[in-house]
C-alpha cells in the first residue's frame, strides 16, 4: 500500500536558486491545467515518472480521485484512489511510478506550508523504499499570478524536490521547471 501518509518528517528548506531541474514531459501542464479547479478550492494529484528513466523527469500527471477533500487552503489527497492507480499502472506494464504530488493555491502564494513539507517528506520516504539511494520526491504547487488572481488559464508552476541530504537528513530545495 503507498499511503503518502506518515509520522512528520523533520525537513530543511532551501529557496536559493535552484541547483535542480525538474524536466516536465509535454502533457504534465495540459493535464495539471485540465484538473485544475476553478471553484477557488484548492485541486491536486499526483505526479508519476518513468520507472527506468531519470528519477528527475516527469512524464504524467493525475487529478486526486473523486473522493479528495478539498477546502479553500488544503487538499486531502485519497490514498485509494493512488493504491488503485499504481495497481492499474502495474497490471498495464505502464513503467510509470508514482513520483510526487501537485496542488493549487487558489491564494496564489507559491511557497509550500508545514503541511505540503511534511507529506513531501513522508513521500520521500515511500519512493525510497520502491528506488532506493537517489529517490527525489517532487512537489507541485500551481498558482495563477497577481496580475490574473484565480484566472486559471495562466497557471504558474513552482517546484520543489524533497531528498536526503547528509547534512540535515531530508532537505525540500525549490526546484526550476524545464518542459521537454
Amino acid at each position: 500500500m503507498s499511503n503518502f501518509i506518515a509520522a512528520p518528517v523533520l525537513l530543511r528548506v532551501a529557496f536559493h536558486p535552484a541547483v535542480v531541474r525538474l524536466y516536465c514531459g509535454p502533457r504534465i501542464r495540459e493535464e495539471i491545467h485540465s484538473t485544475t479547479a476553478v471553484d477557488g478550492l484548492e485541486s491536486g494529484g499526483y505526479l508519476f515518472s518513468a520507472a527506468t528513466g531519470p528519477l528527475d523527469e516527469l512524464v504524467s500527471a493525475s487529478g486526486a480521485g473523486d473522493r479528495a477533500r478539498r477546502s479553500v487552503d488544503a487538499i486531502g489527497l485519497e490514498h485509494a484512489y493512488i493504491d488503485e492507480l499504481e495497481r492499474e499502472l502495474r497490471r498495464s506494464n505502464s513503467g510509470l511510478v508514482a513520483s510526487g504530488t501537485w496542488h493549487s493555491h487558489p491564494d496564489s502564494d507559491p511557497r509550500p506550508s508545514d503541511t505540503d513539507l511534511q507529506a513531501w517528506g513522508a513521500g520521500l520516504e515511500i519512493v525510497e523504499q520502491r528506488v532506493g539511494d537517489g529517490a527525489r520526491f517532487f512537489g507541485v504547487i500551481v498558482t495563477t499570478p497577481e496580475w490574473a488572481r484565480g484566472d486559471w488559464s495562466y497557471p504558474e508552476m513552482h517546484a520543489f524536490i524533497t531528498r536526503r541530504d547528509p547534512i540535515s537528513d531530508i532537505a525540500c530545495e525549490r526546484a526550476e521547471i524545464e518542459e521537454v
